[in-house]
């Protein structure tokens, strides 16, 4: 009964994509970004538990399947309920940058490395080269968060902008090349998420429809080989994150594959295993206190020391190194309003994205211009497949926002530097 649920969910939300024109692999859109980012790192979690793990989180299948299931009914009722507004918007699957406005994403692109400059300036210590890499990322950030989010964000649309720029041209490697010197150059605060977005962002470019693509035979063989390539650095960078720099050039390439693979399934199976510690412990607290922590987090000087993840982790009561408990949409739905709470709250949730992708696609249109600016959000949004809503909007979401007016004040610079 579940199972059929759940493919009813998934057959609505189909359904629901084909009346708003939207098709399934256009990561620019928002819902489509968060429901591959439930898929990949929710339900591939329950295969890769029984495969690799023995089935140890058996017992919460049936209650995350159910959960993705309102969760995506949720959405697919938010785009038909929605849809009316958004009949003569197309979103744009393909779109074209002129050389001017590669030159407003190029200097926003400096910008983000500017500000990634400055805060390895003002951090205490650099935390990759630390003896204990997990405690250095969390202490040496602390205070500096919006100096690191500001970075990325600039740095991730700017090199969105130039690399598509770059593929019209047909300067393909140059735009991979791009993406590793931005890596290596943000690789050094050890944060695995952030610094290895640059990386998939070239997937993405790779994948997604360009002017002057070849067939998608070819687009599919070269995305293998990127794909490979990142599991590559994927491990080298984890294993260094978690033993330094050092332990690297002391290992073989075999320990460090076996180190990446296991890695790569834990990724998936982590978020089972966080769902399973806050259900386990029982934990319970106001919505709005995780929600007022992250906020709080952004501020300077707020006084507030942890963010939502670390104040889960301490009711949890788990201690491990690092930073704190990543609880998906539905961790957060059942700590904020118990069990049967949580399944309305996930199709609330559900509902919201669905509207927020609407207002997206009537508000952006035909501005190709700022494309970059709604796949870095979309692609930053299927965070709350992992994380607390209050934490993607603060951390992801609103950065965003800032970087997108320091691009409109770019844009009216070069505007008047040429007249």
């Amino acid at each position: 009964m579940i199972m059929l649920f759940l493919i009813l969910s998934l057959s609505l939300f189909l359904v629901s994509l084909k009346a708003v024109g939207v098709r399934i692999y256009n990561f620019s859109n928002v819902v489509v970004s968060v429901f591959w980012g439930v898929v990949v790192f929710v339900l591939l979690a329950i295969p890769v538990d029984w495969l690799f793990y023995h089935g140890r989180y058996s017992h919460l299948y049936n209650y995350v399947v159910l959960h993705v299931s309102f969760f995506v009914f949720g959405v697919s009722s938010g785009l038909i309920l929605f849809s009316r507004y958004s009949e003569s918007v197309q979103q744009a699957s393909v779109w074209s940058v002129s050389s001017n406005t590669a030159k407003a994403y190029f200097f926003l692109l400096l910008f983000g490395v500017g500000l990634m400059a400055l805060l390895y300036l003002r951090m205490p210590e650099v935390p990759l080269f630390s003896e204990d890499v997990h405690e250095a990322r969390v202490r040496s950030l602390r205070g500096l968060g919006y100096n690191y989010k500001l970075a990325l964000s600039s740095m991730y649309v700017g090199f969105v902008g130039v690399s598509y720029f770059l593929f019209q041209k047909g300067k393909r490697s140059v735009a991979i090349f791009l993406s590793l010197l931005l890596f290596l150059f943000s690789m050094p605060t050890a944060n695995r998420i952030d610094s290895l977005f640059f990386i998939l962002f070239v997937v993405l470019v790779a994948l997604l429809p360009i002017k002057g693509a070849r067939s998608s035979v070819y687009n599919l063989i070269r995305a293998f080989f990127v794909v490979s390539g990142i599991f590559f650095i994927a491990g080298v960078f984890q294993f260094s994150r978690h033993y330094g720099l050092n332990s690297l050039f002391d290992s073989g390439m075999e320990e460090i594959y076996r180190f990446a693979l296991g890695g790569f399934f834990h990724r998936f199976w982590v978020q089972l295993e966080n769902i399973s510690f806050l259900i386990d412990n029982e934990v319970a607290l106001p919505w709005y206190e995780t929600v007022f922590n992250d906020i709080a987090m952004a501020i300077p000087g707020s006084g507030v020391g942890n963010t939502s993840g670390v104040l889960l982790k301490e009711a949890a009561n788990v201690r491990f190194a690092g930073g704190g408990i990543t609880p998906s949409f539905i961790g957060e739905g059942y700590v904020s309003f118990g069990c049967i709470g949580s399944f309305i709250y996930t199709a609330i949730l559900g509902i919201f994205f669905g509207f927020i992708n609407i207002l997206l696609l009537v508000s952006m249109g035909g501005r190709h211009k700022f494309f970059p600016f709604l796949l870095v959000g979309s692609v930053s949004i299927y965070g709350v497949a992992t994380s607390t809503l209050g934490a993607v909007l603060v951390h992801n979401i609103l950065p965003l926002v800032i970087v997108f007016f320091a691009f409109l004040f770019i844009c009216c610079f070069l505007k008047r530097f040429k007249r």
